[in-house]
């Protein structure tokens, strides 16, 4: 009794009543889904259609398992694209599951933030339905969103199990574990941080390691095993990506800037990152304050976790992406600390209102563009090719030549007007009708296999993604004259 008098590893007291969390909930996933939807209305993009690209050397489901050793593929979610089949144009069908999955896990949110108060509960329905990056996650067809909710569900059971330990919330944490890494590698570092927290529960609670270690090991053999399987069916190196060097420093302020509505790059972001890790601070003396143990699971999550599994792999290149894990259970996180400042009344209302609403709306202005640009207008601008071409045998090359040739042929059977084909060498023999620039700079004309080129026109990207500057072929005849006039002046 005297560990359990030093804080609290189950329930807090004075928690939303359930019909409150019921009703937010509902409110968050019509307004998540609605969001979710439309952003799965936009075009599928590289990461996608090289899901897509792998799909075609699939013969049997166990593939997926056993036969397709690519970091690319996320398992659970290339298994689901397999089941779900060709949805032609409806790419919203290519991401069902993750829509599904995403709004779920917004519900799972709002009852783990309502177990300490209805202001906690109201700041996570506000912020987990209108965050760009869940957003983002939920409306593309791959394993990042069935990974948050396969973690989401699993620390909610947990939390369960802490209170009343049970074989129902043990089996459920499990599966949610082994659910969450099946989707995606990311979730290491989020199992890493379960199961020290799980053990210093466990031996807190036990009164030392011996009585605790069989239930710890009942609790984790089950994830345990899927985990050892899928790093050794997908290799570690795949976590985070061999292709290129990132500077890290600038892909943590991107993630943390995007969590709380910031920009993608900049001095901005970097301030931002010290904003995010002052309120994570905040939340992480809010919960020992209150005497709430969860503080270390936060500690865990955000920080010690993340930074162990990038120790050991080294990786030379670093995405948003992997702190899709540790940024949600920030923010959730943030959703708890609002939620102490709210009850603190007066000034503390005032600053934690203020401060939701500017990170909803810094979100809003990344999900408005993502609702209007996607994460690239591929389609829209093959279309306008076609249109602009008069031959319907169309060849185009660009300065990205694997995501450009795999995008365009994705495309080229749904735009029945023209035929694609994408010509990767620059050779003069082979000069291609159009030229793709996805780099920078994208002056008004550029010399390519031997040719001149004018910038035509551009179709940017939401934010993820790739702009595509379309540059025109300009006729032998014209560029001759053109050369002779400015050799003449």
């Amino acid at each position: 009794m005297s560990r359990m008098a030093e804080g609290v590893w189950g329930a807090p007291p004075g928690g939303a009543p359930r019909w409150i969390a019921c009703l937010l909930a509902l409110g968050a996933c019509v307004v998540g889904w609605g969001l979710r939807w439309f952003a799965a209305q936009t075009d599928p993009w590289l990461d996608e259609i090289w899901t897509f690209e792998l799909l075609r050397q699939i013969l049997f489901p166990s593939d997926v398992l056993f036969e397709l050793h690519h970091s690319n593929n996320h398992p659970l979610n290339t298994l689901i694209l397999y089941w779900l089949g060709d949805g032609g144009d409806a790419y919203w069908w290519y991401r069902l599951h993750t829509l599904v999955s995403g709004v779920a896990m917004i519900a799972v949110a709002v009852f783990i933030a309502a177990r300490r108060g209805v202001a906690e509960a109201t700041f996570a329905a506000v912020l987990f339905a209108t965050s760009f990056l869940l957003i983002h996650h939920a409306s593309q067809a791959r394993g990042y969103a069935l990974m948050l909710l396969g973690l989401f569900v699993a620390f909610a059971a947990l939390q369960r199990h802490h209170d009343r330990p049970s074989r129902v919330s043990g089996v459920v944490y499990a599966a949610g574990l082994a659910w969450a890494v099946l989707a995606n590698l990311y979730a290491l570092y989020a199992i890493l941080a379960f199961v020290l927290w799980s053990a210093v529960v466990a031996i807190d609670r036990a009164g030392g390691v011996r009585a605790a270690i069989v239930p710890w090991c009942a609790l984790h053999t089950i994830p345990g095993c899927v985990t050892v399987f899928v790093l050794g069916t997908f290799y570690l190196p795949g976590l985070v990506g061999r292709q290129f060097a990132t500077d890290h420093w600038g892909i943590v302020a991107q993630s943390a800037s995007l969590l709380l509505g910031g920009p993608f790059v900049g001095a901005r972001a970097v301030q931002l990152l010290w904003v995010a890790a002052g309120l994570w601070l905040g939340g992480v003396f809010v919960l020992r304050r209150d005497r709430d143990r969860e503080w270390l699971w936060y500690v865990l999550i955000v920080a010690v976790a993340p930074a162990i599994v990038l120790g050991v792999t080294q990786p030379r290149a670093l995405y948003t992406r992997f702190f899709a894990a540790s940024g949600a259970f920030l923010l959730l996180l943030i959703s708890l600390l609002a939620g102490a400042m709210w009850r603190t009344g007066g000034l503390g209302r005032w600053v934690a209102t203020a401060g939701v609403a500017l990170i909803v709306w810094g979100n809003w202005l990344h999900v408005d563009r993502l609702l209007v640009a996607g994460r690239g207008q591929y389609s829209a601008a093959a279309r306008y090719m076609a249109r602009q071409t008069v031959a319907t045998d169309i060849s185009v090359g660009s300065d990205h030549v694997f995501g450009t040739a795999i995008v365009l042929r994705f495309f080229d059977p749904l735009i029945p007007e023209a035929r694609f084909f994408f010509i990767p060498e620059e050779a003069p023999t082979s000069a291609p009708d159009w030229l793709v620039r996805v780099g920078h700079p994208r002056p008004s004309e550029v010399v390519y296999a031997g040719h001149l080129y004018d910038r035509d026109r551009s179709f940017p990207s939401g934010g993820f993604g790739f702009d595509w500057q379309l540059y025109r072929r300009v006729p032998m005849v014209d560029a001759v004259r053109r050369k002779a006039g400015s050799a003449g002046e």
